[in-house]
This record gives C-alpha cells, structure tokens and sequence, in this order.
C-alpha cells in the first residue's frame, strides 16, 4: 500500500515536566540518501515502540514493513508498506488505525531558529529510521496527511486508511 510516512517541518514535543520542545526536520536532512536509504525493511508496528525495534524484538512487534522505495513527494517521505497481519487488517478495515508515524534516532544540533514563522528549538540530523508506527486517528505527531493511501488515484485520504503515531 502507497503510504506517506513522514515530511519536513517543526516537530513538537512534550517533555516529562510538560513543557513544549520543538524540532527543525529539514529538507536536507529528510531527503538525504542516506537517510532514505534507512526506510527499507523496517519493521511497520502497532503503536509506536519505547526502545528500538532490532532482530530480538522483531518478532514481538512487527506487523508488516517498509518496502524499499522511499523518495521524496513534495515535503512528504513516501514509500509502500506492507502489512502481513491479519488481526491489523482488520483494524485498518475498522478504522481504528489510520495514521503513521515513524520512530528513529537522529542527533540533535541545539540551534534554535524559525521555518515558516514557526520557532524550533533544535535541529535534527543524520535521521535514521527505526520503525513506522500505526495510530489511531488523530494520534499521529505530523497531522493526518501522513497516512497509507488505499484509493486507486493515490491522491485522495480515505478514512480507512492507515497510520501510526509519532514518538521518537
């Protein structure tokens, strides 16, 4: 399945003691082949996973994968997924999961600054992915439009589609 998994722009997050952190994902960090390059064969989840997902948690967590396309679409990571189990399926059909969201390590460089008005806090680089997470709706991190895309024009959001929640 065609899928949006991640854009550029600020990220924001939430720190223990409540306060906002936000992160610069730019374009040259993004769509750097090296980082493209990481989307291959990364496990897809159910929620998003609070260590890295490696070959000892594989078999724990992993409902499908990544195939190995990922490219840029305009400020959008796009790549297919596929998703291999059945129990997942079944909540895609439901719409209980419809958004992506995807885990990965970076190193942060903390040079405040703006992109498009909007204040960050640091900047990430070196982006490597993990895993992609599948959420429920309106969990994601990244808004709604980073979601799999299941109509045949590729070009439309179909409330059945998939996506998981962003945590880093």
């Amino acid at each position: 399945t065609p899928a949006r998994l991640t854009r550029v722009g600020v990220f924001t997050y939430h720190k223990p003691d409540g306060s906002v952190w936000k992160e610069f994902r730019p374009d040259t960090e993004v769509f750097k082949p090296e980082s493209l390059s990481t989307y291959g064969g990364r496990p897809l989840t159910v929620g998003h996973q609070l260590q890295a997902v490696d070959a000892s948690s594989w078999n724990g967590v992993a409902v499908g994968d990544v195939r190995d396309d990922a490219r840029r679409d305009g400020e959008l990571v796009v790549a297919t997924v596929q998703v291999s189990d059945a129990k997942t399926v079944s909540k895609i059909d439901t719409k209980e999961l419809i958004e992506l969201t995807c885990g990965y390590k970076c190193k942060l460089e903390l040079t405040p600054g703006q992109y498009n008005g909007e204040h960050y806090d640091a900047i990430q680089r070196n982006i490597q992915l993990n895993h992609v997470a599948l959420l429920p709706d309106k969990r994601g991190r990244i808004g709604n439009d980073v979601r799999l895309l299941l109509d045949e024009n590729l070009d439309t959001y179909v409330e059945c589609s998939l996506a998981p929640e962003m945590a880093n």
